[in-house]
């Protein structure tokens, strides 16, 4: 009876081995692949132009930011330029 729980725990363990290969071929095989689709999907919904101005909101991200003088001049002036009237000059 011992003997057929030990050959259960090795089952189980190569199971769960080969489990993990299969989830880690998954993701690189579908999922990585699914998210290489839709970044393309979306870069060929939008003009080039539209993408430059989503890309000014990363100054309001934290991570992004620098020490330098002139971080996010240029993209609040692109953000001004899309929504004058919600600036106070």
């Amino acid at each position: 009876l011992s003997s057929t729980n030990l050959n259960r725990d090795r089952i189980t363990r190569a199971t769960s081995r080969t489990n993990e290969i299969s989830l880690e071929e998954i993701f690189n095989d579908k999922i990585v692949k699914f998210i290489d689709e839709v970044i393309l999907n979306i870069k060929a919904r939008f003009e080039s132009n539209t993408l430059k101005f989503l890309n000014c909101f990363r100054i309001f991200d934290v991570s992004e930011a620098t020490n330098e003088q002139e971080y996010g001049i240029q993209e609040i002036n692109t953000i001004r330029q899309q929504y004058p009237d919600d600036f106070n000059d």
